[in-house]
């Protein structure tokens, strides 16, 4: 039991003798060392922190404290800690600790509003304020190391910030190295399809920090893509072992590992795969009241593809690019990988529909396309059947096992065709799909080149 499926037995031992901490929701775990979330304590709602890596607890909680007195003396809305006691537990180990913080009601994470953001004069809105938010920290002196959208929220008029421990305070305004660190940080997390925006949202954060303190350009961009890259690496990694999106299974000996919330349909299907005879490739299984398909890698193929496919679909969907939901792999055989992809869906067999939408699925192919070559990705096995129908009825990309990272093409607006264009326009060459996806592709701006 990790401390996490613990956290409603919890007890909080103070001065005032014990006192139970309701969890009612969990949000947040970094394993082994603190998991988070809302609760309910002395009838009040709190955030509170649980402190589980017993060797390091003194110092996070200084660091805790010390942020949110920074971000209070220099007058900015941020966490207010009003309890701090030891924890027990069911997998709590001992002396870990827990803080307390007030609830903030109505408030709306900046990350989560701007994935619901309805125009894009509301998502501008909303970095235009975050980007001035960084602006008076930095010439307040205060630097946010672990800074990502999550940690802002909207309440009311104001953005709190959140992650107190993150929070360096200087002695005068920030130097302009360390603000442009900070906001290659900033601007790494906004979707690259408004990089465009980034000198505007420039002009908003000079409006607070000084006009001094507004960086190159160029420089910001290459750090920027740096810092992409970096984060990604980072992330996928994660996804790999247990984190707040995988669950890793065991099954004789062996991990599989599955999409969070894992339900039992998904960890029987998952048993079944990993205990049963040596499953083919394209097997169709029943899964919420649809038949999808089971891709198996053979052990002649190179070792991981089944852990690459998984990597590269929690890539794809953190950056917004259509593809099935991954929902399990395992190491059965050479390894198999299952997503939330329909038996038949296939692009080849939509086209061969009666009367198919041509113009729509070609406007949603090359919608991924365009969005592989803007987050410099290569898929490199395009074909008639890599492009898929998922539920709900939109197209996805398939078959992810070689997707591949190239040379990004930061602050690029027209480029030539990609090569997975080519291999697009390829497949399809003498229908009429190859003319509406070449159009389509057209219309975003490409400067194709077919010679």
């Amino acid at each position: 039991m990790t401390p996490a499926e613990a956290a409603e037995a919890l007890e909080m031992v103070g001065e005032e003798g014990r006192e139970p901490l309701l969890i009612e929701n969990r949000m947040r775990e970094i394993e082994g060392r603190r998991f988070s979330g809302r609760a309910r304590w002395r009838d009040r709602r709190v955030f509170y922190k649980v402190f589980v890596a017993v060797d390091r607890i003194g110092r996070h909680i200084a660091r805790e404290r010390a942020g949110a007195a920074a971000l209070a003396e220099r007058g900015f809305p941020g966490p207010h800690i009003i309890h701090e006691a030891a924890v027990e537990g069911p997998g709590i180990p001992a002396r870990a600790k827990v803080l307390l913080f007030d609830w903030l009601d109505g408030a709306e994470n900046v990350d989560d509003a701007l994935r619901a953001a309805p125009s894009e004069t509301r998502t501008l809105a909303l970095l235009r304020e975050v980007a001035r938010l960084l602006g008076r920290h930095h010439a307040a002196g205060l630097v946010q190391k672990d800074l990502h959208l999550a940690n802002f929220a909207i309440a009311g008029e104001a953005i709190h910030t959140f992650d107190a421990a993150s929070i360096e305070a200087r002695k005068g305004p920030v130097s302009r190295g360390a603000a442009l660190d900070n906001l290659a940080l900033f601007f790494a997390q906004v979707d690259p399809g408004w990089d465009s925006a980034i000198p505007m949202l420039l002009d908003a954060y000079a409006e607070e920090a000084g006009a001094d303190m507004r960086p190159d350009l160029d420089r910001l961009r290459k750090r920027i893509d740096r810092e992409r890259r970096r984060r990604m690496s980072r992330f996928l990694d994660k996804v790999l072992r247990p984190c707040r999106i995988t669950e890793v299974l065991e099954i004789e000996g062996r991990k599989v590992l599955l999409a969070r919330p894992a339900d039992d349909d998904l960890r029987a299907l998952a048993t079944t795969i990993e205990r049963g005879p040596e499953p083919t490739d394209g097997l169709g299984l029943a899964y919420h009241g649809e038949t999808i398909r089971l891709r198996v890698y053979g052990s002649t193929q190179a070792t991981g593809a089944e852990r690459r496919a998984w990597r590269n679909a929690q890539r794809l969907v953190l950056d917004q690019v259509a593809t099935p939901a991954p929902l399990a792999c395992g190491p059965a055989g050479g390894g198999w990988y299952l997503a939330d992809q329909p038996v038949g869906a296939s692009l080849e067999s939509l086209v061969a529909e009666a009367a198919p939408d041509l113009t729509g699925l070609a406007a949603q192919a090359a919608q991924i396309l365009l969005r592989l070559d803007q987050l410099g990705l290569e898929h490199g096995r395009i074909g008639r059947r890599s492009f898929v129908r998922l539920r709900g009825g939109a197209l996805g990309l398939t078959d992810l096992e070689e997707l591949d990272d190239r040379a990004a093409r930061a602050g690029a607006t027209q480029t030539r065709t990609s090569a997975d264009m080519l291999a697009a326009l390829e497949c399809w060459k003498g229908q009429v799909f190859a003319d509406l996806l070449l159009a389509a592709l057209q219309r975003r701006g490409y400067a194709l080149d077919l010679a």
